[in-house]
């Protein structure tokens, strides 16, 4: 529990700038994500073996998006405070 609770302070002690980039990579991530869901279920109704490589790259490149943007707003907010 003490994990979680550094994570929610370091979210609320976020840049202002840089809170709003990571929503906004988080927002395109999850729509990456829905995309590839749709595609997947696409697949699942067709049986076309491109949808499903397709589907699971989408996937997997919207999950990578989604943990990059979180974990790089943390880092560039923790070097903006050492530097300033």
């Amino acid at each position: 529990m003490k994990f979680i609770e550094k994570i929610k302070e370091t979210i609320k002690d976020l840049d202002p700038k840089l809170k709003t980039l990571m929503d906004n990579g988080l927002k395109f991530s999850l729509i990456l994500i829905l995309i590839s869901c749709y595609i997947l279920l696409t697949y699942k109704q067709l049986s076309i073996s491109n949808l499903y490589y397709i589907g699971i790259l989408l996937f997997k490149s919207a999950l990578s998006f989604g943990v990059a943007f979180f974990i790089f707003a943390i880092s560039f907010n923790r070097i903006k405070k050492e530097i300033f």
